[in-house]
């Protein structure tokens, strides 16, 4: 037996039988009758031509983007969402590095993101020799971190548990990146020219060559939202090595740093495809001076990514190694069209985004003590977390 539903019992229309006894309507009852249904039928003329002008719009949108035929066909395309519904909430720990005096190491803290406190210390032999390598995971269970072996003069790879148990360590397995999902984990080695990616959950790793010309670029390389794709942009303005780290101070760059070049081939910018391992090119947006941007993360929406454009159109660094107002933008990387565009607050430095790329870790040197502020691109809103730190991640 079924049973009506309260929505079909309150849309159901009656239906009279002769035997059913026909009341009068009063002339009042008639009017007020007339007068609803009046009012119901613009509600629904003026509810219609909304949803036809909403249809329009999507027909356009679905137009555009089935229009669009993607280098690679697994590779999601960028969805038009509304900015505020992809604001994600502060992540509820972050991670920093904090120097203990000049030349020493430092510290390796999780903080709490709501009262600013120390939760537990998590390293103490960290140095931070390696470009990009402050990694948390996304179930904020395992941090990930470059340490120098003076050794065999390549950068090793931390791995230590948030709530303080016993570190492992992968040798010559720097500037490591997870996938969003935290299932892969991507890092290179010494050796130079390949991708190493470790499927956390099994320990398997596959060993990719880059794309042509590799070798010849200075590259910027991101996960994209789906965690199955790796974008690797490269500017052949300078030839760099994979591990050389320009010092902020001035000081001479650490790490094998070839004598820069003149360009070997034109900018270029492709994805990885983790299933079938095949490159396929990228149509990222470029800069006019030949240049692409800096590669921050992962994007807000599917097929996107972070950039930070380079070059003289953007403020050189300011001496207190911050930049001025600067764009910074979310790219769909199936049509290097620019999704969205936000200004990086004046006098500050990026240093880590969450895995929504939504909340973005900045120092900020507008007060005379600089300070570890969280910054939304999507809302503008930026609020301080603590004091100044050398690196930090959530």
């Amino acid at each position: 037996m079924r049973f009506a539903s309260s929505k079909e019992l309150l849309h159901a229309t009656p239906t009279l039988t002769a035997s059913d006894p026909v009341i009068p309507v009063s002339p009042d009852v008639e009017v007020l009758f007339k007068e609803a249904r009046r009012r119901a039928r613009r509600r629904r003329l003026l509810t219609g031509g909304s949803i036809v002008a909403t249809l329009s719009a999507a027909t356009v949108c679905l137009f555009v983007v089935t229009s669009i035929q993607n280098a690679d066909p697994d590779l999601p395309a960028a969805a038009a969402l509304p900015r505020a519904a992809l604001q994600a909430a502060q992540p509820d720990i972050y991670v920093v590095h904090t120097p203990t005096g000049t030349g020493q190491p430092g510290l390796v803290n999780v903080m709490d993101s709501g009262t600013g406190q120390l939760i537990r210390t998590i390293g103490s032999a960290y140095d931070p020799y390696s470009i990009n390598s402050f990694q948390l995971s996304p179930d904020h269970t395992t941090m990930y971190y470059g340490q120098l072996n003076e050794a065999a003069q390549t950068v090793d790879l931390v791995i230590a548990p948030v709530d303080g148990g016993p570190a492992t360590v992968m040798p010559d397995a720097g500037t490591p990146r997870l996938s969003p999902d935290g299932k892969y984990l991507e890092y290179a080695n010494s050796a130079g020219g390949f991708f190493h990616v470790k499927d956390l959950s099994t320990g398997e790793v596959s060993t990719i060559p880059g794309p042509g010309g590799f070798e010849n670029l200075a590259g910027s390389l991101s996960w994209l939202p789906d965690s199955q794709h790796l974008l690797l942009a490269g500017s052949p303005i300078l030839l760099m090595g994979y591990h050389c780290a320009p010092q902020l101070d001035g000081a001479p760059p650490m790490g094998v740093c070839p004598v820069p070049t003149p360009p070997a081939a034109s900018p270029t910018a492709s994805i990885l495809n983790l299933d079938t391992q095949v490159w396929t090119p990228a149509p990222l947006l470029q800069r006019d001076d030949g240049r692409y941007g800096t590669l921050l993360g992962p994007g807000t929406e599917p097929g996107t990514v972070l950039t930070m454009p380079n070059g003289p159109a953007s403020p050189a660094p300011l001496p207190d190694h911050s930049f001025g107002p600067a764009p910074l933008l979310t790219v769909d990387t199936a049509t290097g069209a620019i999704i969205t565009t936000a200004t990086i607050p004046d006098h500050s430095r990026i240093l880590n985004t969450d895995t929504s790329g939504t909340n973005i870790l900045i120092l900020n040197y507008q007060q005379p003590d600089a300070t570890l502020d969280r910054w939304e691109p999507l809302t503008g809103n930026q609020a301080p977390l603590g004091p100044q730190v050398d690196e930090a991640t959530w």
